[in-house]
């Protein structure tokens, strides 16, 4: 069997329980006007109730995981478990996305996947959506504590995947499977599906074995240069677009954080602008607020926006987050 060819650092994990989803939807942010979309986005994201993160997630830019994702991708979607374990997500927006699962339909990181190569999502500790402007080009990352000897006969029986070794990494086609190829990394516990080609996961593989500085985890990716200037936390999106409907504006993330308190959650965003002089220049401006109070809303979240600042070529802001829940709004 094909081995990881690059050192990778050791995790351990260890997950049980239920599972929920974030419903899947399709975010349009508009420009002036509402007439230019900012970015087509299936919010989905896999958390999980109870288990032990090991290293996984969190922090600013999203721990490990960034080693799998391309510098080059347009939108990253990273959720773990941690604040859940501890009861620090509120738990009437832990009930309705528990709810919400129930009727989760559609494409982008779902249970189908993972079940597929018997992975149990009471084994998943943490699950990265990773995809380009036009939702094309996409990965899912899922990683945890698996039996990697259940996934590879479940492969090679099951789907009738062909094992392959491609440059020193263990890659599996699957042609005619609603993922064309997926890659195991045993050591670390991460496992890596094509969505769509699997020359986008071949990509990430050259890079990996030939170009690491074009990984996420590189420190001039404007993935994680973005993602760094949040607080971090139990769910994390970094996008870059040339269509951000901000002026100069050439992306954002947000992240939810933990919290012992009942209703909300810490919420923290920053807005990447092309010169530190541009984000000096946006900092109050009201097009963000706007920009970003329509994203959390996308994901039941009213943002209480406390504090805004303009620090190098981004604006970033703190605040609360509290969940509203839809029905109670109509």
């Amino acid at each position: 069997m094909a081995t990881n060819g690059t050192p990778e650092e050791s995790q351990n994990t260890q997950s049980g329980g239920s599972t929920f989803n974030i419903p899947n939807r399709a975010l349009i942010i508009g420009g002036a006007g509402g007439g230019v979309a900012l970015v087509a986005v299936i919010v989905v994201v896999v958390l999980f109730v109870t288990g032990i993160i090991g290293g996984a997630g969190g922090g600013a830019s999203g721990g490990g995981v960034l080693r799998y994702i391309p510098a080059s991708a347009a939108l990253v979607l990273i959720g773990d478990n941690e604040a859940l374990l501890n009861g620090d997500v509120p738990e009437d927006y832990v009930e309705y996305m528990e709810d919400e699962d129930e009727d989760a339909d559609g494409p982008g990181l779902s249970s189908n996947t993972h079940e597929k190569i018997d992975i149990d999502e009471d084994d998943v500790s943490l699950v990265a959506f990773v995809t380009d402007q036009r939702n094309a080009d996409s990965l899912e990352i899922v990683q945890g504590d698996f039996d990697f000897y259940v996934i590879r006969e479940e492969l090679e029986d099951g789907l009738d995947c062909e094992d392959d070794d491609y440059r020193g990494f263990e890659l599996w086609e699957c042609p005619g499977e609603d993922f064309p190829a997926v890659a195991l990394f045993e050591k670390d516990g991460y496992v890596v599906f094509a969505l769509e080609r699997q020359d986008d996961l071949e990509d990430m593989l050259t890079h990996k074995s030939r170009d690491p500085e074009k990984l996420a985890d590189d420190g001039s990716s404007d993935i994680k240069r973005i993602l760094d200037q949040t607080d971090g936390g139990w769910l994390q999106m970094a996008v870059v677009t040339e269509n951000c409907p901000i002026n100069r504006c050439q992306g954002f993330a947000i992240a939810l954080g933990k919290s012992d308190d009942s209703e909300a959650v810490p919420a923290s965003y920053a807005v990447m602008f092309s010169s530190e002089r541009a984000a000096s220049g946006a900092e109050g401006n009201v097009e963000i607020d706007d920009l970003l109070e329509k994203l959390f809303a996308e994901l039941a979240l009213e943002l209480d926006i406390e504090e805004v600042k303009a620090e190098g070529e981004f604006v970033v802001g703190t605040g609360q987050a509290e969940f509203v829940d839809p029905d109670d709004a109509r």
